[in-house]
């Protein structure tokens, strides 16, 4: 058994990919910050389903990069290969506060925590001002909303 290339020992939940790709048909530039190695982009990733061009645009891996979570330069390059972004247009979605929230709003991204699991850590979180969701549907919807409230402010 060959595991080196498989995407065995990972898994996706289930509405990641739609988000991913609802994401992208709004015209948003989706990127991918993680601590993976170096396969992650190129076999692992598309062994999921997870496609650059279809659900992701650019990725940003520890394995590749030589950074690794919390160090907010992971966050920099992310918002570089977004087309240098200002970090204020950037919203990152991660499941940690150390790793995730507190980096990505270090450099002045937006960002909001998914707490799929219920974790004790969660209600602290809320506690210190993050937004957290149980999941990316729940994302979508709160985005949604956003985008309805930013439009009726337009108009």
């Amino acid at each position: 058994m060959h595991l080196f290339g498989s995407s065995a020992p990972y898994s996706v939940f289930p509405d990641s990919q739609p988000f991913l790709r609802w994401a992208r048909q709004k015209g948003l530039i989706v990127g991918i910050v993680s601590i993976a190695e170096y396969r992650y982009q190129d076999v692992i990733l598309p062994a999921l389903g997870l496609n650059q061009g279809s659900e992701w645009d650019f990725g940003v891996f520890s394995g590749l990069v030589g950074v690794e979570k919390p160090d907010p330069r992971m966050y920099e390059i992310a918002l570089e290969k977004a087309g240098n972004i200002a970090p204020e247009e950037a919203l990152h979605i991660g499941d940690s506060m150390r790793k995730d929230y507190i980096p990505a709003r270090s450099v002045g991204m937006h960002a909001l925590l998914l707490d799929r699991f219920k974790t004790p850590d969660a209600e602290s979180w809320r506690q210190s001002g993050a937004l957290v969701f149980p999941d990316l549907v729940a994302v979508q919807d709160w985005l949604t909303k956003e985008e309805e409230i930013a439009a009726g402010q337009k108009a």
